[in-house]
């Protein structure tokens, strides 16, 4: 096994073909075509098999297994302990049979594992890390939809945020540990085991220091709570996408429904009267869900891109119709110019900004009626939160019931009162963004919202996705999307399905990426804080079929079953967490806290830093509630409009 100086000098795998589902590849993915030789006591080929498992390939893969002994002639047939008797195609006794078959020529070693093409006759690949990477992937069209990498939790096997630091991972640990015991235990002479002993060991701490740290528990990469995906919907109803990163602010991440469109309903008795705008919500206008939205340019990031990407796309009932696309400026010039309109969602007002009417007519032309596209100009025009919501809301509650039983305590006249008030409502008006003082001097932060429902920020796990998907199946086999229910952060590794409904507060380990994006060394690690304060209360909108535009799908009334847990909402279910920002600095994004390392005090993230979550990062659940909360706002549920604004 050793060379002649006393090295063991692991031979480069001579097969090096690739299964791929690309049209036109020499080695498609095919049902019953392929086979996987092993040996159960190789650790090389031991972990192809266990991706065969975890990817539910065993009726896609035939599988032979050899003896665990290695001879002088090789690998062998033997049938000990449940191993082949003999070669399943071929007869064969030997591994080096199938090489032979394969290359006449071929004179080096007979390795395992070994994946061979039953129609070619050949051997695809005899390099294990490979074959993993083909098992992956490549055979997910002829797989059940839960055993595809796109609808795995936290990105399945091989997630893309992950791969750098798995293959980077996978270079040393390679040739230090998995190769490095081979090149210790058959080194043969002192020198030849000594050289490699050590860098062994050295490797070992090095992979003990790694799963002592935050986040690399109990594996290299996981298990632990992670940001599975990042979601972003910068036009409220329509269709978001998902991103490796962005910037996260006080009223939520950048430009996260920051856009709305309004039916107009025109007085039919009166053409000169000012109309009516209707919110468009995707529960009453189901066809939204046929318009998507991306960055454009594509590939851009939340801070580099320019525009905002609209596609319709027709329901799969009209083969008629044709997909269309239109771009709106994601900061529109001269927005605080434009015409401007009140809106009032949830109860909760603010002034919007009509876009120009280009825009607006291609919504109009898609949806069949007059739509205007509206968009919130700066950090003012955000809507205040009503109701127990905000985190501070105990608190401000509790002022403003104070300042109504001080001013009928002193019988003071309607102006009297009205200016005693004043403190308390210039924190809740739409056009301020100040935090306001109470009588003891305390501030209360005022905390304001997009087009966004309730909260800045909804989070939720993708170990209550798998609950979901467990026990309801919509039409052709077709799995729940989790942004059906649009959240923010979802986050991966919750012990149990819907425990989220008790988390009070997160914590997201990341880097705070300065101005120059690539400069990896001017990141720096630090923590962000969520304040989770209500559960997330579902309608109508979930049974949408997003091919069609219409309702038809059972998943409200799957929930309903077992899911109507917040005693303010009789008839909807639960799934998901608001969330906000704790201790904002004043400006829209960035301005999370962090801790100074020199001093120990807290200070502001610098002006020149934001704050960026991506996916990857690690999620600790810092506090917990012992009951679920329950969601209180003006005209929601039935709790009685008496205790909408508690204060306690």
């Amino acid at each position: 096994m050793a060379d002649d100086d006393g090295e063991f000098r692991r031979q480069e795998s001579q097969f090096r073909n690739f299964i791929s589902s690309q049209p036109g590849a020499s080695f498609p993915p095919e049902k019953d075509r392929y086979v996987l030789y092993l040996n159960m006591g190789c650790p090389w080929a031991h972990r192809t098999n266990i991706v065969r498992s975890l990817k539910g390939l065993e009726d896609v893969i035939q599988l032979a297994v050899m003896d665990f002994e290695l001879t002088p002639d090789g690998w062998v047939f033997t049938g000990r302990d449940g191993t082949h008797e003999k070669d399943p195609l071929y007869g064969f006794k030997y591994i080096r049979e199938l090489y032979w078959k394969a290359d006449p020529t071929y004179k080096l070693r007979y390795t395992v594992p070994l994946l061979w093409d039953k129609k070619k006759e050949t051997i695809v690949s005899n390099e294990s890390s490979e074959i993993i990477r083909m098992l992956y992937r490549e055979f997910d069209d002829i797989l059940s939809p839960e055993h595809r990498e796109v609808n795995k939790p936290g990105g399945g096997i091989f997630p893309d945020h992950l791969q750098k630091g798995i293959v980077e991972m996978n270079e040393w640990v390679y040739h230090n540990v998995n190769n490095g015991v081979y090149k210790t235990g058959f080194a043969s002479t002192q020198k030849a085991y000594e050289e490699n002993l050590y860098p062994l060991f050295d490797s070992l701490d090095r992979l003990e220091k790694h799963l002592s740290e935050p986040g690399h528990q109990p594996f290299l990469f996981g298990d632990q709570v992670t940001e599975a995906d990042i979601y972003v919907y910068p036009i409220k109803s329509l269709r978001g996408f998902s991103l490796d990163a962005t910037t996260i602010g006080q009223r939520g991440m950048q430009h996260d429904r920051r856009f709305m469109l309004l039916k107009v309903r025109r007085p039919t008795h009166d053409a000169t009267a000012e109309p009516d705008y209707d919110n468009m919500h995707v529960s009453h206008y189901p066809q939204m869900c046929l318009l998507t939205t991306e960055y454009h340019p594509l590939d851009s990031s939340s801070e580099s891109a320019s525009h905002l990407r609209i596609t319709y796309k027709p329901s799969s009932e009209d083969r008629s119709a044709e997909q269309q696309s239109h771009l709106v400026p994601l900061h529109p010039p001269n927005a605080k110019s434009l015409p401007q309109i009140k809106i009032k969602m949830h109860q909760s007002e603010t002034i919007g900004r009509l876009m120009p009417p280009d825009s607006s007519k291609w919504f109009s032309e898609r949806f069949g009626f007059e739509v205007v596209l509206v968009y919130l100009a700066n950090e003012t025009e955000g809507r205040p939160v009503l109701g127990n919501i905000a985190p501070n809301a105990v608190a401000k509650n509790a002022e403003k019931r104070a300042m109504q039983e001080r001013a009928i305590q002193r019988k003071t006249s309607y102006l009297s009162w009205m200016k005693d008030m004043a403190s308390y409502l210039r924190s809740d008006w739409p056009f301020s963004n100040s935090a306001t003082e109470n009588e003891h001097g305390t501030k209360h932060r005022d905390y304001r919202l997009t087009f966004a429902d309730c909260a800045p920020y909804l989070i939720a796990s993708s170990k209550s996705l798998e609950n979901i998907r467990s026990r309801i199946k919509l039409q052709n086999d077709e799995l729940v999307d989790m942004m059906r229910f649009r959240p923010n952060i979802v986050v991966s590794g919750a012990s149990e399905a819907f425990e989220e409904d008790y988390w009070r507060e997160i914590q997201i380990a990341h880097q705070s990426i300065s101005e120059q994006m690539m400069d990896v060394n001017a990141q720096q690690e630090y923590t962000t804080k969520l304040l989770l304060t209500a559960n997330c209360v579902r309608c109508a909108s979930l049974n949408i079929d997003y091919k069609t535009g219409r309702a038809s799908n059972p998943i409200l009334k799957s929930l309903q079953t077992d899911r109507r847990v917040d005693k303010g909402h009789k008839y909807g279910p639960v799934f998901g967490r608001y969330a906000f920002l704790s201790c904002p600095e004043d400006r829209a994004f960035g301005g999370n806290t962090r801790s100074d390392a020199d001093n120990g005090s807290t200070s502001g993230v610098p002006e020149d830093r934001r704050d960026m979550v991506c996916v990857g990062d690690s999620v600790q659940v810092s506090a917990w509630n012992r009951e679920r909360t329950t969601l209180k706002w003006p005209g929601m549920g039935s709790t009685p409009k008496e205790d909408w604004y508690p204060v306690d």
